[in-house]
């Protein structure tokens, strides 16, 4: 097998024994995919041949359904890696503290406008009921929006 061919086949046979347990009886069906990527490999010349191959094939769909099958090791991270990833989670928490922050601002304006727009369309109304335009009022805006859900009726007809 050529050696870069090689590499590719043992990253994913090493994916396997270091990230996953497999369960007893999942390890016949391992095995088998195990040499079928192998027969693969003996078959291409070079990586770039082989990955296209190992998807063409369908090995990489069977790849990719036996790791939910098995169960994560636990991986122990580095000094490093522990610091890096408490340094993305605080960042994580803070963007979300940052933007609930906001949600919430945003939803009290918005409520605080809603009401405001409801006292004022509620005093208008209560005006126009004091002046006897009300009834009139009503019956010229059931007349616009009649006629404005006519005009788009014969505008989807026409438009078709």
């Amino acid at each position: 097998m050529v050696p870069g061919v090689a590499q590719c086949v043992q990253v994913r046979v090493d994916f396997f024994e270091k990230y996953f347990t497999i369960p007893a009886g999942l390890q016949g069906v391992v095995d088998s995919f195990i040499r079928d990527m192998q027969v693969l490999g003996e078959g291409c010349g070079n990586p770039g041949e082989f990955e296209a191959a190992f998807v063409s094939t369908g090995l990489s769909d069977r790849f990719n359904a036996l790791i939910p099958q098995c169960t994560p090791k636990a991986v122990e991270l580095s000094q490093q890696d522990q610091q890096y990833s408490q340094q993305v989670a605080a960042e994580m928490k803070a963007e979300r503290r940052k933007g609930l922050g906001k949600r919430i601002a945003m939803d009290v304006a918005e409520s605080a406008q809603m009401e405001v727009e409801q006292e004022l369309m509620s005093q208008n109304t209560r005006r126009m009921a004091q002046e006897g335009t009300l009834d009139e009022y009503t019956k010229v805006s059931n007349a616009v929006d009649d006629a404005q859900r006519v005009g788009g009726l014969f505008r989807r007809l026409f438009k078709k």
